[in-house]
């Protein structure tokens, strides 16, 4: 996404921004991450509670990924004479589609009746987490005006 600090808002309301921003990016790829952890538990031990643990964690995860998705457009919009660029857009629409297929995969696990996990479940949560990963690889480049940034850097990551 877009930061503040990048296009002159330099300040004191700047940096909370910046830190809502940061504190909800994580938290939907985090809850992601362990529902499809919880599905393969739940596949490989048959354990009756953890299809549950993964509906709830899905719940979570798209909660907290829409209140993400409302604050990168309102920061989008706030900014305001910020052309996307082609990584901003696969960047948002890979988001976009990891939302809705965990939509989808919502949907079918509690229209399933027991929370199918297996093999559908498993396959577009690990879709989910594939898609993650690959939109937080892209975004990294897009809020840097600097273009690709070196990997072994250790504040890339934070």
């Amino acid at each position: 996404m877009i930061s503040i600090r990048s296009h002159g808002l330099e300040g004191h309301r700047a940096a909370r921004w910046d830190l809502l921003y940061i504190s909800l990016v994580p938290a939907p790829t985090v809850l992601f991450c362990t529902a499809l952890l919880s599905d393969g538990l739940a596949w490989a031990s048959g354990a009756a509670f953890l299809p549950r643990l993964s509906q709830w964690l899905l719940l979570a995860g798209l909660s907290c990924g829409v209140v993400a998705a409302l604050d990168a457009t309102l920061r989008y919009i706030s900014v305001g004479g910020i052309y996307p660029s082609r990584l901003a857009r696969a960047h948002l629409a890979g988001n976009l589609l990891a939302l809705l297929l965990s939509v989808s995969n919502l949907v079918l696990r509690w229209v399933g009746g027991r929370g199918d996990v297996a093999p559908a479940g498993i396959a577009m949560s690990a879709a989910v987490v594939c898609l993650l990963l690959a939109t937080a690889w892209l975004g990294r480049d897009v809020v840097r005006d600097s273009g690709p940034i070196d990997t072994w850097d250790a504040d890339t990551l934070w």
